[in-house]
Parts: structure tokens; sequence; C-alpha cells
């Protein structure tokens, strides 16, 4: 599914956010970042699937966000 750039800068950045806060080495970190933007992304896409649309947009990544359990127990 496509994802619009606006939705991806939107992904990237809450993701980064998250990880960020997250006291890991950077090893880990890469592989959690990589985690959770897969969980994310897929949580955004059945919120644009929801909605009818072919793309994900940055409603579906807040969407999926708020609908989401905490960030920190799912990395």
């Amino acid at each position: 599914m496509e994802i619009s750039d606006e939705a991806k800068k939107r992904l990237a950045n809450r993701v980064q956010r998250i990880v960020n806060d997250i006291d890991v080495y950077d090893a880990e970190k890469q592989e959690i970042t990589r985690e959770l933007t897969s969980h994310f992304y897929d949580q955004s896409m059945a919120c644009a699937q929801k909605r009818g649309s072919a793309v994900i947009e940055r409603q579906d990544v807040d969407a999926a966000f708020a609908e989401s359990e905490d960030p920190k127990e799912i990395a």
C-alpha cells in the first residue's frame, strides 16, 4: 500500500521520539525502530483500509497511534 509523504514523515517522527525515550544500546535502537515502524505501518494500513483508501494518510498514522497500546510496551 502506498503511503503519503506527510504520513511517512509523521510515522518516522513518532517512532523516533518513542525510541529516543528508551534507554538501550544503539544497535538495539535500530531493531526497535524497525519493529515499531513495521507495527505502526501495519496499523496505519488497517486504518486506511477501514476508510476505503489505498493510500495511508497522516490521519491513519495518528489513528494507529491513538488506538495502540503504550508504544514502549510494544517495543
